[in-house]
């Protein structure tokens, strides 16, 4: 008898540890997504990305449009760069109209010191900045997003704002129906909602490099991806 009643004590509890134990292997999961979702994620489908491997050194890269500034295709720290000499404008070209989401990747070495700021983005042809179109402007002590809604500016945490000067860093940025978020070496600086930014087939870009040594700015990646289906 007493064999019998540990039996079915033991039918009764198998279940409940073997039910504790999948809820303890599966709790780290849950906790690595839920910390993970907040981090900056690119699109999937790219829309433009700089390829500079078959750019002859001092040339300039096909299908980029140098609106004003000095920039050419240099050998930096092991790898092919762009290298903005003085303030540049350059307009990327998308193929089709920017779509509602999209994501920005820039790999730049921003310049020692100083103004202008090291990088500038909009989806107009040239700065507007205006009621109906944000841009975003950028540098290691400071962003602002200025135009296509309330203004806003902060200054870089103090981790980063050490770290940066003449070093690769990565700027990333997201757009999705209106909501911003901008990024830095993986660390999120800002989420923004309600902002307007224009949609054309190209990508205005601005570097403030201010000589062809450690006051340059150098860009190695830039790319544009978005998650919706190309338009048929």
């Amino acid at each position: 008898m007493p064999h019998t009643s540990l039996s079915r004590r033991l039918s009764v509890l198998l279940p409940v540890l073997a039910l504790l134990a999948g809820l303890m292997a599966t709790e780290p999961a849950r906790a690595q997504v839920a910390s993970s979702g907040s981090g900056f994620v690119p699109g999937t489908r790219t829309l433009y990305a700089l390829d500079l491997a078959s750019v002859p050194v001092g040339e300039w890269p096909k299908g980029l449009k140098l609106l004003k500034g000095n920039v050419t295709v240099v050998e930096k720290d092991g790898e092919k760069m762009l290298r903005a000499s003085d303030p540049a404008e350059v307009l990327i070209p998308l193929g089709e109209i920017l779509p509602e989401d999209f994501t920005i990747e820039i790999d730049l070495v921003p310049k020692a010191c100083c103004n202008p700021s090291d990088l500038a983005f909009e989806g107009t042809a040239s700065s507007n900045r205006g009621p109906a179109s944000m841009q975003v402007e950028w540098n290691p002590s400071h962003f602002m997003v200025v135009g296509g809604g309330e203004m806003t500016q902060m200054d870089m945490p103090e981790d980063l704002k050490a770290a940066i000067p003449s070093m690769l860093t990565e700027v990333r940025a997201s757009f999705d129906r209106g909501a911003f978020k901008l990024y830095t070496n993986g660390k999120k600086l800002v989420t923004l909602a309600n902002r307007k930014f224009v949609h054309t087939r190209s990508l205005w870009v601005a570097l403030g490099g201010q000589d062809d040594d450690k006051y340059a700015v150098y860009v190695s990646r830039i790319r544009v991806a978005t998650n919706s289906p190309k338009p048929q």
